[in-house]
């Protein structure tokens, strides 16, 4: 009998799992216009500022990827099939401010700790991660030793009626929370952090 639970669990959970990764696929191909038109409009921006863009999917990446080859600016990847030994210099690419490269285009899944991206000072995520710790180490890319940037902003993007609506309402409270945090940093040494939200529709 305890067998048969234990089989009858292991079921439903595989079965719970594989229809969130269902709808993260979904939310991720009802989001790439516009996440593609995000990034046209920062490459179009006259100030030839620099942006890391955060991605789940290889499909997000490469519609990404796309934009940059079409737009014909500077960009680097890095994703789990980026040998260790060359994300460094990957890195110092796009860190380096007389280095023309002006996009990241990173995995959440493989570049959420390690990366110092300073002095970048924007990021956008194109899709979120169900752990609030990953989304803040992630962040923390830009809040490095070293950083030279007094304003940070993070943009995420969020697909209405889709799944990350319920990945934000966990994510919510460690939003609220460092609120405080955040603004007795910035009245300390002069940090400032943004957060903004894009809600699109998707149907």
């Amino acid at each position: 009998t305890n067998q048969f639970h234990g089989a009858e669990l292991s079921r439903k959970i595989f079965e719970q799992k594989t229809i969130i990764s269902q709808l993260f696929r979904a939310t991720c191909a009802a989001k790439i216009d516009v996440c593609k038109q995000v990034l046209t409009d920062f490459i179009d921006q006259p100030d030839g500022q620099k942006a890391v863009f955060f991605a789940f999917h290889q499909c997000m990446l490469d519609a990404l990827e796309s934009v940059c080859h079409k737009k014909k600016v500077g960009y680097i990847r890095i994703d789990g099939k980026t040998p260790h030994a060359d994300r460094l210099d990957l890195v110092n690419q796009v860190t380096d401010m007389k280095n023309h490269t002006r996009i990241a285009l990173l995995s959440i899944g493989a570049c959420n700790s390690g990366l110092n991206l300073c002095p970048i000072s924007h990021m956008v995520f194109t899709e979120l991660n169900w752990v609030p710790g990953i989304m803040m180490q992630c962040e923390d890319r830009l809040h490095r030793i070293g950083a030279t940037a007094t304003s940070i902003t993070y943009q995420y993007i969020i697909a209405e009626g889709s799944l990350d609506e319920m990945i934000m309402r966990k994510l919510h409270k460690k939003f609220t929370t460092l609120d405080s945090i955040i603004d007795s940093s910035a009245n300390k040494d002069g940090f400032d952090s943004t957060c903004t939200f894009l809600d699109i529709q998707t149907g």
